[in-house]
């Protein structure tokens, strides 16, 4: 059957009983070996990643979703250097928390290693990481205008409200989810009620092409190895969103005076200051609502 390369393939059903089975073996027998194994070789587990035999890590936290297995899958098979997916598991229908069986990936995150790095190696990093974006934003969407995860539900992330909303219909219905915080209580108190509101709606009133995004890639998700990237990790923030959506978030906040903004800003796909103004006078009024 013929396949259009340039459309996200829709992730097949899988069984819910075979996902709750794989979680148990996850969290019962492969926690229980990581904590040995670490304790063995003096590694450490930090935030529900756990090292294992074999060149094997499992991912088990709570906002580990099935959503994050697929989408890493998917920027796999786009040509974009991730873990490949081993499993995944759920603690049932009735609890939020997954886990993710993959491989380790070789190399140390970008921010450890940044000051140590060349400009030739500078260069070829900012050319990987613009290609791999080029990839994903080249994809069309599987679910039309609908904003949501790679499998069509609810997304989640550091800068959705609530830190998890959705599925929506359109651009349209995601950038009203944030307006309906929009009130002189939550306004930045540097600026009017009425000043802040119009530079949200020169965002909101645009249009703008849903595409594949990461939506948290910045430099501790990026792994080096030799001076190039080995590897782009931690994907529970990916979906279907605006075009703007992964810069904003590469930026995320507005302090852009050090490295890594200023880097992500050199970019061959950065075009989006006027979004960006935007969005922070956005996230401004939502942003008691964030789940940081």
């Amino acid at each position: 059957m013929y396949t259009d390369p340039n459309v996200l393939e829709l992730p097949p059903v899988r069984s819910s009983f075979m996902e709750r089975f794989r979680g148990y073996i996850h969290r019962t027998v492969l926690v229980k070996l990581s904590r040995w194994y670490c304790r063995w070789f003096n590694y450490r587990a930090d935030m529900g990643i756990f090292p294992l035999p074999f060149n094997l890590v499992l991912k088990y936290t709570h906002r580990t979703r099935r959503a994050e297995a697929l989408a890493m899958s998917m920027a796999r098979k786009l040509g974009i250097p991730t873990p490949r997916l081993i499993s995944y598991g759920s603690d049932g229908p009735h609890w939020k928390r997954g886990s993710i069986l993959m491989t380790r990936m070789p190399g140390k995150p970008l921010d450890e290693v940044h000051k140590s790095l060349l400009t030739a190696e500078w260069d070829i990093i900012r050319e990987q990481l613009a290609s791999y974006l080029l990839l994903m934003r080249s994809c069309k969407s599987p679910w039309c205008s609908r904003v949501c995860s790679v499998e069509g539900r609810s997304l989640i992330g550091a800068r959705i409200p609530g830190g998890e909303e959705g599925p929506w219909a359109d651009e349209a219905a995601f950038h009203a989810t944030f307006l309906g915080y929009a009130s002189p209580l939550n306004c930045n108190p540097e600026v009017s009620f009425e000043d802040q509101l119009a530079t949200v709606k020169l965002l909101t009133d645009a249009h703008h092409n849903l595409v594949f995004t990461h939506g948290d890639l910045l430099s501790h998700n990026i792994l080096i190895d030799k001076g190039r990237v080995s590897a782009v990790l931690d994907w529970e923030y990916a979906g279907l969103l605006p075009e703007y959506w992964e810069y904003t978030q590469i930026l995320r906040l507005p302090f852009l005076g050090w490295w890594w903004p200023q880097f992500a800003m050199t970019l061959p796909g950065y075009k989006y200051e006027k979004e960006y103004k935007s969005y922070c006078a956005m996230w401004s009024f939502a942003r008691d609502s964030f789940s940081w």
